[in-house]
């Protein structure tokens, strides 16, 4: 799985920078020279990620990665230049060096002593979002994570689980729960966490509705193994907890305070600079 064998490589490597690289990614020629240097210049810069733009279409952001990442309110996913399915062009209206909230696995470099004081990637995860929770690890010790738009990188991309596979969405709802009940504090964990019910429900009749019933299953599944694997949420939550320097009322100056589904689904804004609210790290 994605988490153990990258966390094999960080064992071994012996530099201060590592870079996680899928193995279906190209990089420009410069890449690592707009990188190194981003990290000599700012101490406080534990990861960041480049500009990820997708082989195929190589004028367009690339799904996994984009120009950075973030989450909503509710613990959803998205990235400048792609919200849900919806990829744009890129025109270099991302082109700002900007703090984000978790950077790619496809393309991620990290300070090895950083990995040395919070721990690797989570193989708990087994794949999908664990490079999420290694960067909410980082927020909650005060740790800064960027977006380098001048490295560039083209990845292929779904060569592993296409978007609609009913593998992917059981990874995803599975651990995306996972996520928000490792990392936040009790009361927002509780108040979300019913929210999240709700909006996961909804999921799940359009599912139904649209005779995906081995989706649906797949949602169903993820919510199981939260509920069959308490003990374990639990232990990884209390580990997490026990390395928290800061309130999640900071934390949230990085996390888009609407609902990403609401923009997308109902509000038809496709796009990340059509969001009318932003995390306050971008206004």
């Amino acid at each position: 799985m994605f988490a153990k064998g990258n966390n094999i490589g960080i064992e071994s490597a012996q530099g201060e920078i590592i870079c996680l690289l899928n193995n279906d990614i190209v990089v420009a020629p410069d890449f690592l020279e707009k990188i190194i240097p981003a990290f000599e210049a700012n101490p406080e810069m534990a990861a960041c990620q480049p500009k990820v733009l997708d082989m195929n279409a190589p004028d367009f952001f690339e799904y996994a990665g984009a120009s950075g990442g973030f989450i909503d309110k509710y613990g959803y996913p998205f990235m400048r230049g792609r919200i849900f399915f919806t990829l744009e062009k890129d025109q270099g209206q991302y082109d700002d060096v900007v703090e984000i909230f978790w950077s790619t696995g496809a393309c991620f470099l990290i300070r090895k002593s950083v990995i040395a004081k919070l721990g690797s990637l989570d193989e708990d995860f087994k794949m999908h979002m664990e490079e999420i929770d290694l960067c909410w690890r980082m927020h909650l010790s005060k740790y800064k994570i960027y977006c380098i738009p001048a490295a560039r990188v083209w990845h292929k991309g779904g060569g592993t689980l296409s978007a609609e596979s009913p593998r992917k969405i059981y990874w995803n709802f599975r651990n995306n729960i996972f996520l928000l009940a490792k990392n936040l504090e009790m009361l927002n964990l509780i108040r979300i966490f019913f929210i999240r019910i709700g909006l996961d429900g909804i999921a799940l009749l359009r599912e139904i509705f649209q005779g995906k019933f081995k989706c649906a299953a797949s949602i169903l599944k993820g919510y199981g193994w939260i509920f069959g694997n308490l003990g374990l949420v639990f232990q990884k939550r209390v580990s997490v907890q026990k390395m928290r320097k800061v309130k999640d009322r900071k934390i949230f100056e990085l996390i888009y305070p609407g609902s990403i589904v609401w923009e997308y689904f109902v509000r038809g804004r496709h796009k990340f600079s059509e969001l009318k609210k932003r995390p306050r790290i971008l206004q």
